[in-house]
């Protein structure tokens, strides 16, 4: 099976964008930036009343964290490849583990 190649991370969150008319929406996008380029992602349109903006944002958080959280699920998903006979290596293992979850989950929810 062919693995999905996709646009490599980090993702970054840019501003909102207001409608220069008026419009009732604003926009959030979603960038990869280099230092040799900046590549769009994607655009989030929702309404502009504080309770969508607020959606909104989450939903960006959320697109954006997408690299970390994959990265971190396939570092899971291939931890049974390493030696775990040792208590202590079972222990570097799950406390790495640990520690990369948390660092995408806090990505993903703003914290960070």
């Amino acid at each position: 099976m062919e693995k999905t190649s996709y646009t490599p991370g980090p993702w970054e969150i840019g501003s909102y964008l207001e409608d220069p008319f008026g419009n009732d929406y604003v926009v959030k996008t979603i960038y990869q930036v280099t230092p040799q380029r900046t590549r769009y992602i994607c655009d989030l349109l929702g309404g502009a009343n504080p309770k969508i903006k607020k959606e909104v944002e989450a939903n960006a958080r959320l697109i954006a964290a997408s690299p970390d959280l994959l990265a971190t699920l396939e570092k899971v998903a291939n931890c049974s490849r390493y030696p775990m006979n040792e208590p202590e290596n079972m222990a570097h293992a799950l406390n790495t583990l640990r520690e990369l979850a948390r660092s995408a989950i806090a990505k993903a929810e703003g914290r960070e």
